[in-house]
């Protein structure tokens, strides 16, 4: 054996070990499908930054399967690259966008383009993402082919088709038009689509299929004991049971559907503790059917779980004084827990300081919470400003102020006399000089509303 020989085979495992530690795309795959994401992750990244498309689409789809932002992003980021030179990731593109829960319009839209030339180009695996795309966003697309889409992937047999058919109805307001299409679809789907058993449960109820339903309630049950079933499904039809539309047609007794709303969100509240919320919301919507006492330990249970809304239907309680004694220092206490996560609870706090319900008024305290629920949207605080800046009681008195949040109450469609005749009365009674500023004040007003997040100084409506 000749030295130079020798030399070869005692360097070949120092090559064998060099080479191993080089990023390969078929070893990437081989540890992903044994479950090992870092290395993996490191022949994709190696690759990738190397320009392989196909690593960069592959480390693309890596990141997606985390639901951090951040990974997203970055598997957002990948795919755009790619995309400059691969149809496949223009489709992941458009799939990625299209999901996307706080995607802007402008986005939506790409999404749009991406999926319907994927689509054109052959792509059917866009057929689906594009659908509902269209269904959930029908605002963007009023005119868009969804219909369309929906028939041919119906057509095809695609179950999504027949989900996204069924949202649509319901967008459009006409599930109940389409009754007998729905049950056909759910009754077929239920298995495979949970969101299938409140539809079901609604349309029974208003058959007045008392059979029906009875068994739908027991394989719900035994789903949810298999495991089968998570538990938002059965809060969705404890929910549905109680619906005010139901109220109006089924001759099944409310006692009945409250007691089944009852176990089922009792049966899950154990592991959901949401369920806690919706049992204190139906204690507090049937008072005959489910005590007061039972009302509070609902509350006190949402409390332990740390969820502010238990505190809020509490201060409410106290604040009205209709199941509980009336008691605005235990309202306000349980009112400002709540507040930080819900803007309703500003709009009662408002009324708490202005009527002085704590032993005097404080009209500073009332007009910065008030705000804060009017620009949420609720109309009794617009009223509730119109009328302090009306009357000038603990406030300079604006009537071109107050003429906004009337406008703004009366806008709402609040359907209340005494809006109506105090918008009038301002209205008719403003000086041109006053008219000028208030529709100024207006336009700012509205775009303020128009502006998250609304953390506004009370001097933006008041200067």
């Amino acid at each position: 054996m000749t030295s130079n020989f020798k030399t070869c085979l005692l360097a070949l495992p120092f090559f064998m070990a060099a080479c191993s530690h080089l990023p390969d795309q078929r070893l990437a795959n081989q540890a992903l499908l044994q479950g090992d994401t870092d290395t993996a992750r490191w022949h994709y990244s190696e690759l990738a930054n190397a320009g392989y498309v196909d690593s960069q689409i592959a480390l693309g789809d890596l990141y997606l399967r985390s639901t951090d932002i951040a990974q997203i992003k970055q598997a957002e980021a990948w795919y755009r690259k790619a995309a400059q030179s691969s149809p496949k990731a223009k489709t992941r593109l458009g799939k990625l966008l299209a999901k996307d829960p706080d995607a802007t319009p402008s986005r939506l839209r790409e999404a749009e383009g991406l999926l319907k030339t994927s689509l054109a180009n052959g792509d059917e695996s866009s057929l689906v993402p594009l659908m509902m795309l269209y269904v959930e966003n029908e605002a963007l697309w009023p005119n868009a082919e969804a219909q369309n889409l929906i028939d041919k992937g119906r057509a095809q047999g695609l179950p999504e088709a027949d989900i996204a058919q069924i949202k649509l109805y319901r967008i459009r307001g006409t599930l109940n038009e389409h009754m007998n299409d729905v049950e056909a679809v759910c009754e077929r789907r239920v298995n495979e689509y949970e969101s299938c058993y409140p539809e079901l449960a609604n349309i029974y109820a208003l058959k007045d299929d008392h059979g029906k339903l009875d068994r739908l309630i027991e394989k719900l049950n035994d789903g949810y004991q298999d495991h089968i079933i998570t538990p938002r499904t059965l809060e969705s039809v404890a929910r549905v049971l109680v619906s005010p539309e139901i109220d109006a047609v089924t001759t099944k007794t409310l006692d009945s559907r409250i007691a089944i709303s009852k176990q089922l969100l009792e049966a899950i509240s154990g592991e959901y503790p949401r369920a806690w919320i919706r049992l204190a919301r139906l204690a507090k919507a049937y008072p005959t059917q489910i005590s007061t006492e039972s009302l509070l330990d609902y509350i006190d249970h949402g409390k332990q779980a740390g969820l502010l809304e238990a505190e809020l239907i509490e201060g409410r309680l106290y604040y009205e004084g209709r199941r509980v004694p009336m008691n605005p220092w235990l309202a306000e206490k349980h009112l400002s827990h709540a507040a930080q996560e819900f803007k309703a609870a500003h709009y009662m706090l408002g009324q708490i300081y202005r009527r002085g319900y704590l032993g005097s008024a404080n009209y500073t305290k009332a007009l910065e919470h008030l705000l804060i629920a009017a620009r949420d949207g609720q109309a009794s605080a617009d009223f509730a400003l119109a009328e302090m800046f009306s009357s000038g009681i603990g406030i300079k008195a604006n009537r071109a102020t107050a003429y906004v949040f009337a406008h703004f109450a009366n806008a709402s469609g609040l359907n209340n006399e005494r809006v109506v005749t105090l918008y009038q009365s301002l209205k008719d009674s403003l000086t041109r000089q006053e008219w000028e500023q208030a529709v100024a004040q207006i336009q700012r007003e509205t775009q303020t509303r128009n502006t998250p997040p609304m953390l506004i100084s009370q001097r933006d409506i008041i200067n």
